[in-house]
């Protein structure tokens, strides 16, 4: 299993938009991992193109350290983790833009 760690940066190509950058805090010196990784970026861009549900994806690549890295769209908000304790009616509109976003 990896484990990621995420920062919030501002893009300077998209004018100091917020953006998200996930970094695997393992080296992906095995190609399999660093595949996965590779295929997890492309298919969260592709599926983008198709559902307003899911993050958008501005790069991916690997640092010079040879960590595995994803940069996306910052969406400001609380963390789930905050929201266990929801009403029904919340609850039900968070699962169906979690269905809709798979």
């Amino acid at each position: 299993m990896a484990w990621v760690e995420f920062f919030l940066a501002h893009d300077v190509l998209l004018g100091g938009k917020p953006v998200a950058i996930e970094f695997l805090t393992q080296t992906v010196a095995n190609p399999k991992v660093q595949a996965r990784f590779n295929r997890e970026a492309l298919l969260s861009a592709a599926l983008r193109q198709k559902s307003i549900h899911i993050v958008r994806a501005y790069d991916y690549g690997v640092s010079r350290s040879g960590k595995a890295y994803y940069v996306m769209e910052y969406l400001s908000g609380k963390s789930l983790k905050y929201l266990i304790l929801i009403t029904l009616p919340i609850f039900l509109t968070l699962i169906r833009q979690i269905v809709l976003g798979l």
